[in-house]
């Protein structure tokens, strides 16, 4: 989870605004770091005005219920849920507590998908500064609102929680994407 700890006001035209998501390690020592969380090879990411879902680099597919650009201001508490069984994937975007959207998508069968995923928090457009939750858990109405199974249930699963690779402090906007 993260505490949305400044945004600025919107402004007329733009699309950038930020993404959520998880992404698995890259390869090798020098593997550039893209820009945008979406283009990110092994990862799956909803965010973006009107927001899209993205996995391994590429637009999945388009997603409603939920409006980062217009709906995620100062003191907004932002979640993602992964949930992973075989190579079948669902990412959840949690806000406030509730759940906003998700989507499903089949996770390519190279070994670079394997292991633990990092969260990922890309703090752009209107987001300018991010603090990240510790100890975080889903919570029980999100799990109740059409979510199967726990994320303890699969070894795969993962949450903007514990187990969420960050730096401590807080992230503020920057070029680059940043990997909370």
């Amino acid at each position: 989870e993260v505490t949305v700890l400044e945004a600025a006001q919107r402004c007329t035209g733009t699309t950038r605004t930020m993404s959520l998501g998880f992404a698995w390690w890259l390869d090798g020592a020098h593997a550039r770091v893209p820009e945008m969380a979406r283009q990110l090879p092994r990862s799956m990411v909803i965010g973006g005005d009107l927001p899209r879902a993205y996995v391994a680099g590429r637009e999945h597919s388009k997603v409603s219920g939920w409006r980062p650009l217009f709906e995620v201001s100062a003191g907004t508490l932002l979640g993602a849920l992964l949930q992973v069984q075989a190579n079948k994937a669902k990412l959840t975007i949690l806000q406030d507590g509730v759940r906003r959207c998700h989507t499903e998508a089949d996770i390519p069968e190279d070994s670079g998908w394997g292991g633990a995923p990092h969260g990922v928090v890309d703090v752009c457009g209107t987001v300018q500064r991010v603090v990240l939750r510790q100890g975080a858990e889903v919570p029980k109405a999100a799990l109740e609102s059409g979510l199967q199974a726990s994320p303890l249930t699969s070894p795969r699963a993962g949450s903007m929680g514990p187990g969420a690779r960050a730096s401590r402090g807080t992230a503020q906007r920057r070029g680059r994407s940043a990997d909370s």
